[in-house]
Order: C-alpha cells, then structure tokens, then sequence
C-alpha cells in the first residue's frame, strides 16, 4: 500500500478468457478454460455469495444488484483460488461496454420485459450465478414482502 502504483491496473496483469483459451489451447492442450476451470471459479463465487447472502440481501432493496469484482489465480495442479473480491471492481476499458449490456440484460430486462429492445442483447462473458430466490432459499431468508406501500426484507427465517 505504500507503492505509488498501489490499486493501479497494470497492463498484462490480467488475461481475458479468449486469450487463455487460445494459451491454453497451445501450452495445455488437455485443459479447457470452460469444462475445468470455469466451473470452479462459478463454484467459489456462488460459495462466496450464499456466505454474505443475507447481508447482502439486507443492505440492498429488492430489484437491486450488487456488482462483484472476483479475483482469481490458478496453481500448477490447475486447482483454482479465489484472491480476492472487490464491491467496486476496477474494469478494463475493452469490458465497460460489454458489461453494461450484460447488467442491462441479466439485471434489468428481466423485470421491466417492455424495456428490451426488439433483439434480445446477447450476454457475454458475465453471467447470473444464482437468481436471488435460489440465494434466499439456500440460507433460509424469506422472499421481500410488500407491507403497504413500502417493501422490507422479511426478518431471517432460521434454518431448521
């Protein structure tokens, strides 16, 4: 925390799924970034968010979204670890525009149907883990409820 290029992005300190398919396909021609790696990393960010889930859930309304900025590295067994996750991820220039079409698809579209454009816009490489009645269930919260005119969480409903 003391370097001035402390929470700087530094470029090739990265790499986007297409280029690691393509690393991939040259150096480890027996791994597959979509049937070995990716189903673990899914597998850690659901694990991840089901632990927070009822914090999450209490500090945002219902409709909202949290966007989450996880970081990984992978060993030399191909095993993944999750680094770190960030509440407010930076985002490389080439992600800003398919990011926001994927939030506007998996976030907004959705509930407001007559909003999306006649094409259905294609998602990319981000996608919903879990839709936030799954979360609910899997930790025992009881869905938003409407008390006359102003919605609130239900009260956490203990696992029996």
């Amino acid at each position: 925390q003391q370097s001035d290029n402390y929470e700087c992005l530094i470029e090739g300190n990265e790499i986007f799924f297409d280029e690691f398919r393509t690393y991939l396909a040259q150096h480890v021609p027996d791994l597959s970034l979509d049937r070995d790696i990716l189903p673990q990393m899914r597998h850690q960010v659901y694990c991840t968010v089901e632990s927070v889930w009822a914090n999450l859930r209490a500090n945002n309304r219902p409709g909202g979204f949290q966007l989450l900025g996880f970081d990984f590295m992978i060993d030399s067994s191909h095993r993944v670890w999750l680094i770190e996750v960030n509440g407010a991820p930076a985002a490389a220039a080439r992600l800003t525009q398919p990011l926001a079409q994927d939030i506007l698809s998996l976030c907004l579209y959705p509930r407001f149907p007559w909003q999306q454009p006649s094409a259905s816009a294609p998602t990319h490489n981000f996608s919903l883990i879990a839709p936030a009645e799954e979360l609910d269930r899997a930790v025992g919260i009881e869905p938003y409820s409407c008390r006359g005119e102003r919605l609130s969480p239900s009260t956490r409903v203990p696992r029996s």
